[in-house]
């Protein structure tokens, strides 16, 4: 062996050594001198590069190495895949990632194409398309290593799905499962799982086992279920017997028992450390305004300059997280004339063939769309919407299209669909900040803005100087509905929707809430207020938080004068 193989063997060496000790700039140092050398990188050396990119958030970088490495190879290995799935995903295109997680899990059968599977479930339940999350996620159920994680996802997608039967009858497997074999630590997450799922009886049974065993795992599922069940003073002593450091889910959860008991203080502190514990997984990239306002004042003058387009259209549901979307979601899909998306990523399938049919990216090149891409674009949402309802006649004008970032996403709705309608719930600034600022929300783009009051004030007044710009240039196809109005007076602000909609409702919304627990599994961070009837406790919460947020009201103040809100505590 020469010298300098010698050399290029222990720089191998070294790069495997540092990455597997996380240490991935001197990986990458290790990497790159073999790099420069006339040998070059070798396939592992690639991906491992790539990988150590990832693992450093510089996913950019990642995505151009694994370009090369799908150059250069023709058929890619699972964990090669995997990769290219989770940087795509970290890129923003949910839907292009779950291709190449299918694509992992064809390739192979090894631990990085179950991984996949998993991963792919999870966009794939994000995304809308249960029906194709089931079919990633059966042959895992025999598989031990992931039998527990499959099985949350599946529940949650035949839920979603209206299967209750399904999702029932895998609770119980699941529950007989952890009874009668497994851990007691198995079971005890089982447990956990349950409970945030809302199984709660199926919780205890689990919890039965290990009772005379009991560890912090038991403890905190107990802490839980006393919180479940309204009994908030045994929850909070328990919970300071136990307590030792914080936890991102537990924080969460304590601070809702620490407000009903009306210490506000505390409950803010939970909240923010366990942001603060989300902050160090996340990245937050606060949106460009006057980008955002560019791009959309393009799409209007293009609107306006062309011809009448009388294309059938989706009525759409925007605004903000927590200001009343997911009510007023739930109240129409009691009516079935209607086909409502709930809070599904609708653009992520059309992001995605803007890419792999054009070579398009957005929003850099939405301006190149001509009619005839349009109309293929259009067809591409109709497609999705027809497996997501599994039911091939449905037809655009019977869909509304709920999630609370459609605002941020009116360039592409209103190039798609130039006349969308489109419903904007509106709260008070303060109360909607809050009551975001206090949820456990999953990671996205937008969601990871809210985890400080800073970016998610910034994040608001984005969202809504884009929607008042939005109004005053189109001066029509809106209805704007305060969900103070809605509480307070329900029947005549859902009659304004119908109309608006063009229905013929019948009463069944007025039972909305029957309706959620029956039948409708609602996945966004509302499904515990519209199991509930209509009640006016959530108006003005903010006053018990009035010394975090009145520092915010200099941003706020002309959106907020907009509205009649009042940002003065002195008004209360």
């Amino acid at each position: 062996m020469s010298i300098k193989q010698q050399k290029l063997d222990k720089l191998w060496q070294t790069a495997q050594s540092a990455f597997n000790s996380s240490n991935y700039k001197a990986a990458i140092s290790a990497l790159q001198k073999i790099q420069r050398s006339n040998a070059g990188l070798s396939r592992q050396g690639l991906y491992l590069l790539a990988e150590c990119r990832f693992q450093l958030l510089d996913f950019s970088k990642a995505w151009a190495l694994l370009e090369n490495l799908t150059a250069k190879y023709t058929n890619l290995t699972p964990i090669e895949l995997n990769l290219k799935g989770r940087t795509s995903f970290k890129l923003g295109d949910s839907a292009l990632a779950s291709e190449y997680f299918v694509q992992a899990t064809q390739a192979g059968n090894d631990s990085y194409a179950d991984a996949s599977r998993i991963a792919a479930a999870e966009l794939f339940n994000k995304l809308g398309d249960f029906q194709r999350s089931v079919d990633v996620l059966l042959p895992l159920l025999s598989k031990s290593d992931f039998y527990l994680h499959t099985c949350n996802l599946l529940i949650e997608a035949y839920s979603k799905q209206g299967h209750k039967q399904d999702a029932h009858a895998l609770v119980e497997q699941l529950t007989q499962r952890y009874l009668l074999e497994g851990s007691i630590e198995q079971a005890l997450h089982a447990a956990l799982m349950l409970i945030d799922a809302g199984y709660y009886e199926q919780a205890r049974k689990l919890l039965e086992k290990s009772k005379h065993e009991p560890n912090i795992l038991n403890e905190v599922a107990e802490v839980l279920l006393l919180a479940h069940n309204g009994e908030y003073q045994k929850c909070v002593t328990k919970y300071e017997a136990i307590r030792s450091g914080d936890h991102k889910a537990i924080n969460y959860d304590l601070a809702r028992v620490y407000d009903k008991l009306g210490n506000y203080e505390e409950s803010f502190q939970l909240v923010q450390r366990a942001a603060q514990l989300h902050l160090k997984e996340r990245t937050l990239t606060p949106l460009n305004r006057q980008a955002v306002k560019k791009l959309l004042t393009k799409v209007l003058d293009r609107r306006e300059s062309g011809e009448k387009d009388n294309t059938e259209s989706p009525v759409f549901m925007g605004g903000f997280p927590r200001s009343g979307t997911t009510l007023l979601e739930t109240a129409l899909d009691t009516q079935k004339q209607l086909y409502i998306f709930s809070e599904a990523d609708t653009m992520a399938p059309v992001i995605a063939a803007m890419y792999s049919q054009y070579g398009y990216t957005y929003p850099q090149d939405l301006a190149k769309l001509d009619d005839e891409k349009i109309d293929f674009l259009r067809g591409v949402y109709l497609s999705y919407a027809k497996r997501y309802f599994n039911n091939d006649d449905v037809k655009l004008g019977q869909i509304v299209d709920k999630s609370p970032y459609h605002t941020i996403a009116l360039p592409l709705i209103l190039t798609l669909f130039p006349n969308a309608r489109v419903i904007t719930p509106i709260r008070h600034p303060f109360d909607v900040l809050l009551s975001c600022f206090k949820q456990n929300f999953s990671s996205h783009a937008f969601n990871d803005l809210l985890l400080t009051l800073d970016s998610a004030t910034e994040l608001y007044k984005t969202t809504f100087e884009m929607w008042l710009y939005f109004k005053e240039r189109v001066g029509e196809n809106f209805l704007e509905i305060k969900y103070e109005d809605i509480v307070q007076d329900f029947d005549n602000q859902m009659q304004q929707v119908f109309d608006f909609i063009g229905i013929e409702a019948d009463d069944s919304y007025k039972e909305f809430d029957k309706f959620a627990r029956e039948k409708k599994h609602v996945t966004s961070a509302s499904k515990g207020q519209v199991t509930q009837k209509l009640y006016k406790g959530s108006i003005n919460t903010w006053h018990n938080y009035a010394d975090k947020l009145l520092p915010y009201a200099p941003q706020l103040e002309s959106i907020a004068a907009h509205y009649g809100y009042s940002l003065s505590f002195d008004d209360k």
